[in-house]
């Protein structure tokens, strides 16, 4: 019977047992499936780790219940374009290498341009004043011995050096940038260029030295030499402004060539990004180019060494993909070939049934009919488990398991079948907390102590072990029956192995799920010879002990009466 048989033959209740009405317009077809009730066939295959079927799922584009018939065309049409573009959560917004690269490079070389820019005038704006000021005080020295010269010219003749309004008339050799007087040792100004300022502005320093000075509204350099002979004064000054031609000379040029360099470290980053990412394009173009079944090794040559783990990463996927799809597809073969013999038993018990040549004939039929439908349940049954075990666990948390608790209940599950053949089972728990999975680890003691009861003989014992050993738990089955040779103990983890094939009942699948979930636990399992003269199974689970100090042991003899 397939899951949900059971509640649709009884037809849809209300709590009160009438019929219940149809759903309303707009209730969601969730709501409409909550008032079906699961048989008891359903709940058993619930308990074992089945889930009933899930109610359809609505599109989000669809408008099954009508919930979009009253808005108008262009809003509706809105609606369901939205239903059908809008991506799922959480989307992650790509973002490209190749211009997160140069981008950086522009940025690195704009600030690299301007810090060197600034770098450069401000050296030499310092080295064109040291000339300047160097220049300055050669024209002063020069300009003093030939004003001295005049003078001495012009006292040797009958011409009286006149001052008129603070200034000599004498000849403009310097230009208009230059500014320059002579003072005498007692303060009186001898000479002077044309349109020199008021002497008041370049009074007499009596010291030689630069200086700044601001005269009608501009500023100058002055240099001031004093005669060591005569004792006189020359103040030359230059305007600041015929100062800057070389800067300016530097400036334009520096921006001039900042965007052309800017340009070609561009260019560069461009071709040398391009060069340095091709084996990735590379790689991405043969991975874009491989068939679904196409899992070979990657072959790059010349790959650089940064992209050398993403290649053996990608080599060690296909290695896994190629191991688990082969792994599935020897299992589906397995599953296959083990289904086929019931199936043809079931079909043969079936025609035993239909042409039975007395009431006697036709009960035993039946009764052989049925039992062969149990192996194909139980057979469904271990195959549901080990896929379930099989599955991908990362998103589930583990929860903490009581130990002494999944033992009494594996053991109440198993008893009836023990006490039938008379078989004892022995249980010594420690109290303690498992970390881990309760489907999983119930699992794994109904299949262990279904193994043992399964190859120990009538009058047999069975014992369970559970101690603590530190952080780590440590578990142990032993049992009296027949035990597996040592070269045969690890072909029995394989998938629809069994000792005794003529002999055994069973599909060849316990072993197979024990190792499933020892894995997921990340524990360890190993088979040893039994001090009861069978088979010793030891589960060894590291660091998933939790420390309680409050929980009651397991009894010490939990045999079947």
């Amino acid at each position: 019977m397939r899951p949900g048989g059971h509640a649709h033959g009884q037809g849809v209740r209300r709590a009160g047992g009438a019929a219940a009405a149809p759903p309303a317009r707009g209730q969601p077809p969730a709501a409409r499936g909550r008032a079906l009730r699961l048989g008891r066939r359903d709940r058993e295959q619930r308990d074992r780790g089945l889930r009933a079927l899930p109610a359809p799922q609505v599109h989000a584009g669809a408008d099954h219940d009508g919930t979009r018939q009253g808005l108008p065309d262009g809003q509706r049409g809105r609606a369901q374009r939205r239903g059908r573009t809008q991506g799922p959560p959480g989307v992650v917004k790509t973002w490209s290498l190749q211009r997160s690269l140069i981008a950086i490079a522009f940025v690195v070389s704009l600030l690299a341009w301007g810090a060197g820019g600034a770098l450069i005038l401000g050296a030499a704006q310092r080295h064109s004043e040291d000339l300047h000021d160097v220049a300055l005080r050669q024209t002063a020295k020069l300009l003093m011995g030939l004003s001295v010269h005049e003078i001495d010219e012009l006292a040797g003749t009958n011409i009286e050096v006149r001052i008129a309004n603070g200034k000599a008339d004498t000849a403009n050799t310097l230009g208009e940038d230059y500014r320059y007087q002579l003072w005498s040792r007692d303060g009186q100004l001898l000479l002077s260029n044309f349109g020199l300022p008021s002497a008041a502005a370049m009074a007499r320093m009596g010291s030689p030295g630069y200086s700044w000075l601001q005269m009608d509204g501009e500023l100058w350099r002055v240099y001031a030499l004093v005669s060591a002979d005569t004792g006189d004064e020359l103040q030359l000054a230059e305007r600041a402004a015929t100062r800057g031609w070389f800067l300016h000379a530097v400036d334009w040029r520096l921006w001039l060539l900042g965007p052309a360099s800017l340009l070609l470290v561009f260019a560069a980053g461009l071709l040398l990004v391009r060069r340095v990412l091709r084996p990735l394009r590379t790689l991405s173009d043969e991975l874009d180019a491989r068939a679904p079944g196409h899992r070979e090794q990657l072959q790059l040559k010349d790959a650089p060494a940064e992209l050398q783990p993403i290649v053996r990463a990608m080599n060690g996927l296909f290695v896994r993909m190629n191991d688990a799809m082969a792994r599935e597809a020897q299992f589906t073969a397995m599953a296959a070939h083990e289904l086929r013999t019931p199936l043809a038993s079931l079909r043969v018990l079936a025609q035993n049934v239909a042409h039975a040549a007395d009431a006697r004939a036709r009960e035993e039929s039946v009764r052989d009919l049925v039992a062969s439908v149990d192996r194909c349940a139980h057979l469904q049954e271990q195959l549901l488990t080990l896929a379930r075990l099989d599955a991908p666990h990362d998103g589930e948390m583990a929860e903490e398991v009581n130990l002494t608790e999944v033992i009494s209940d594996v053991v109440a599950q198993v008893a009836p079948e023990a006490r039938a053949k008379g078989v004892a089972i022995a249980c010594r728990s420690d109290a303690a907390l498992l970390s881990g999975h309760s489907f999983g680890v119930q699992t794994l003691l109904r299949n262990l102590l279904s193994n043992a009861l399964k190859y120990t003989p009538p009058g047999g014992r069975v014992e369970l072990q559970v101690h603590s050993l530190g952080p780590d738990l440590r578990l142990m089955l032993d049992d009296s029956g027949s035990g597996i040779p040592p070269a045969d103990r690890e072909r029995m983890f394989e998938r629809f192995e069994r000792m005794h094939r003529e002999q055994a009942s069973g599909v060849g699948l316990g072993l197979s799920i024990v190792r499933s979930v020892v894995l997921a636990h990340g524990a360890s399992i190993r088979l040893d010879d039994s001090p009861l003269g069978g088979l010793r199974v030891v589960v060894d689970f590291p660091g998933r002990r939790i420390d309680t100090g409050a929980l009651e042991p397991a009894p010490e003899d939990t045999a079947p009466a």
